[in-house]
């Protein structure tokens, strides 16, 4: 996909500048920005300015026109949320490793596009061809197992986005 181009027909859109919201980021700023996740607050909670403001930082740093800003502003929500759902899946017992390995061999992750709306459709194919997968990994049903699923879910349509997201910087 981009091995064949040269560096300089990248511009703004190489993948590895989406890290760098993330990286200026304080942890101050990721702590609330992760509560805004939990509390599942709409992306205009003041909260939620940082994300903007280094948004914002590397866009100018890298010369991103508005709609490349924006896809970085999205990823970062997606980023934190992937992290904070993998913390709280490894301290309800969950073996992340193991549900990453089989996305890994999932060859719907590896074909995910630019577009979101089929990366939505992609994850949810991933969680119906291995429903019985997590369920297992979820233990036996019960409400604490039931917010195992969901977090899982959370986990999963989070990964496929920031998947998304990426190859959209990569087709730039």
């Amino acid at each position: 996909m981009i091995t064949g181009l040269l560096a300089a027909t990248l511009l703004y859109a190489h993948p590895a500048q989406l890290d760098c919201p993330l990286a200026e980021m304080t942890a101050a700023e990721r702590t609330a920005l992760e509560q805004v996740i939990v509390e599942q607050r709409p992306n205009t909670d003041p909260r939620t300015q940082s994300v903007h403001r280094v948004a914002q930082l590397c866009a100018g740093r890298f010369d991103w026109p508005p709609d490349a800003t924006g896809r970085a502003t999205g990823y970062v929500f997606v980023a934190v949320a992937v992290d904070l759902a993998r913390r709280r899946l490894v301290a309800h017992g969950i073996d992340v490793a193991s549900l990453e390995r089989r996305l890994a061999a999932d060859q719907g992750l590896q074909d995910v596009s630019a577009d979101l709306n089929a990366a939505r459709a992609a994850a949810l194919g991933f969680v119906e061809r291995n429903r019985r997968y997590m369920m297992s990994l979820a233990g036996p049903q019960s409400r604490q197992s039931e917010e195992k699923l969901t977090m899982m879910g959370i986990y999963i349509a989070s990964r496929f986005a920031m998947a998304s997201i990426r190859s959209w910087f990569a087709d730039r």
